[in-house]
């Protein structure tokens, strides 16, 4: 059985995940709304897929909603100047949420292996993306040291949340 509403559940976790995770890769406060924007989006994807999830899938979509909420007001705070440190404290410790909640979703039994396999790239997505934080906290060079592991998280995230789209497809 097909359910419909999952593929659009996952095209909005996807959409927020990548424009979450421009919003730190950008500067300005452009940047900053896209992120904001890239949370609510994230969050309203999670809400729908969350009622596709065997309870193991549930209780990882409330962590990573958590972490929509702790990384939606670290990019709120982004825009208030002199406040990039907390915002990027703030952001670490959503990623650092997120990571957690994609162990949890990576045992789900409506996850087939293809499934798994794409929780794993939003793993080491995550991993990058907290890299890619700390590396934007050093003054001069960060942002340029951080630019690989922001380009690689955005690739794994797209294809990651492609595969759990697929592997929950199947198992619907």
């Amino acid at each position: 059985m097909r359910n419909n509403s999952v593929p659009s559940a996952v095209t909005y976790i996807l959409s927020g995940s990548l424009l979450h995770l421009y919003g730190s890769v950008g500067s300005g406060w452009s940047a900053n709304f896209i992120a904001i924007f890239g949370f609510v989006i994230f969050y309203l994807g999670l809400g729908k897929m969350q009622h596709n999830l065997d309870n193991i899938g549930w209780k990882a979509a409330s962590i990573l909603k958590w972490a929509a909420i702790i990384g939606f007001i670290a990019a709120f705070t982004d825009l208030i100047p002199l406040s990039g440190w907390i915002a990027s404290l703030g952001y670490i410790t959503a990623f650092v949420i997120e990571l957690v909640g994609l162990f949890k979703m990576r045992n789900s039994k409506l996850l087939n292996k293809g499934g798994k396999n794409g929780v794993t790239m939003l793993l080491i997505a995550i991993i990058s993306s907290i890299v890619q934080a700390i590396l934007g906290l050093i003054p001069f060079f960060g942002d340029w040291l951080a630019a690989p592991f922001s380009l690689a998280a955005l690739l794994l995230i797209f294809f990651g949340w492609t595969h759990v789209q697929d592997g929950v497809i199947e198992e619907v």
